[in-house]
Formats: C-alpha cells, sequence, structure tokens
C-alpha cells in the first residue's frame, strides 16, 4: 500500500512539472469597430470590442449566436513611426484577447505608412509577440494590423493573429538580427586585427 502511494505521488510530481504544450498553429480575422483612435505615431484603443472571426487551428474559437464571429477586446496604446521598417521595441501586455486566448507584444514594426493631408492616410503595422492560454505555453504568434482614413473619414481598421508569427513582409529584419548581424562584423573585424603577422629578414 505504501509503495503505490509513493509511486502516485512520484507520478503527480512528474506530471506538474511535464511541460506544457504549445498552441498549435492557426490564424484569426480581427475586426475593429469603434473605440479605437489612429494618430501619426500612435494606434490606441481602451477596451474595443472586436470581431473575432475565420479562425483555425489552435486559435478556433465558436461564433457568439446569433453572430458568424466571436467578440473579443483590444486594450492598449501602441506606437510606431511613419518609416518602414523601423522597429519601436515595448511592452504591450494582454493587447487583444478572446475566447481565453490572450495576445501580447513587444515590437512594433512599420510594414507601410501613407498620408496626404485631406485625402487619405493608411497604414500597416506587424506586432511580434506572445499569446496565452490556460493549460497550454505561452506560443509566438504575430499580429498584422492595417488601418485606414479617406477624405477625412473615420478610420476603419482591421488585423490578422497567426501562430506561429507570419513571415515578416519585405524581409525586414529584427531587432535581435541586426545586432546578430554587427556582433559578426565586430567579430570578423577583431579577427582580422588579430591575425598574426610573419616577420621577414634579409641577412
Amino acid at each position: 500500500m505504501l509503495k503505490l502511494a509513493s509511486a502516485a505521488i512520484i507520478a503527480a510530481g512528474i506530471a506538474s512539472t511535464a511541460q506544457a504544450a504549445t498552441i498549435a498553429p492557426g490564424t484569426a480575422s480581427i475586426g475593429f469597430t469603434t473605440g479605437f483612435t489612429v494618430s501619426p505615431s500612435v494606434f490606441s484603443a481602451s477596451n474595443a470590442f472586436v470581431t473575432v472571426s475565420n479562425t483555425t487551428g489552435g486559435l478556433t474559437t465558436a461564433p457568439s449566436a446569433p453572430f458568424p464571429f466571436a467578440f473579443g477586446t483590444f486594450n492598449g496604446s501602441l506606437s510606431f513611426t511613419q518609416v518602414v521598417g523601423d522597429t519601436i521595441l515595448q511592452s504591450l501586455p494582454s493587447l487583444l484577447s478572446f475566447g481565453g486566448i490572450t495576445f501580447s507584444a513587444g515590437s512594433v514594426t512599420t510594414l507601410a505608412y501613407s498620408s496626404t493631408p485631406g485625402v487619405s492616410t493608411s497604414g500597416s503595422l506587424y506586432l511580434l509577440g506572445v499569446i496565452s492560454q490556460a493549460g497550454f505555453e505561452d506560443t509566438g504568434a504575430s499580429l498584422t494590423l492595417s488601418f485606414n482614413s479617406t477624405g477625412g473619414s473615420a478610420y476603419s481598421a482591421s488585423a490578422t493573429l497567426a501562430t506561429p508569427p507570419s513571415a515578416l513582409p519585405g524581409g525586414v529584419p529584427e531587432p535581435a538580427t541586426w545586432a546578430m548581424m554587427l556582433a559578426g562584423f565586430g567579430a570578423a573585424g577583431y579577427a582580422l586585427r588579430r591575425r598574426r603577422t610573419v616577420a621577414v629578414s634579409f641577412s
């Protein structure tokens, strides 16, 4: 009896320390209705309601009857630049939430930005971060966010959430990639400086 109890305790300990599974690959379409604002350098929302549709894989979420989509919230202010390819590192916890899934971002890269005063303004941003869900490990994900305004009208916005992260369009390197490249160049330069020279003497 004592051996069985010990075995059960050991098994429970192993199970509790076992690594949780990552969230399966999937995508979701996010639609913004109201509750968000866009300035030349900030996209901001305070618990804005969003619609979530076309969910697949690990992001599959049941629609909220009688609607053909589910509901979620977007809460936070993300900064961006108007320069394509620029990345701003920032902490954006619990930025998007729906169906027990939460997306938090750590960087925002500008994919596109165009503005003609009084005519139109549009932009596209790439947010890199993780999604969290009870019972799973935090899993890498990306949110590609687009916004647009024509003729001074109110902005419209939509986004696509993907796990694993979708490829960064245009091949713009992430900051970590730039750091590795610079470190590589520095190491090469150091190696060249340290290269031994052979002394030649004539007798």
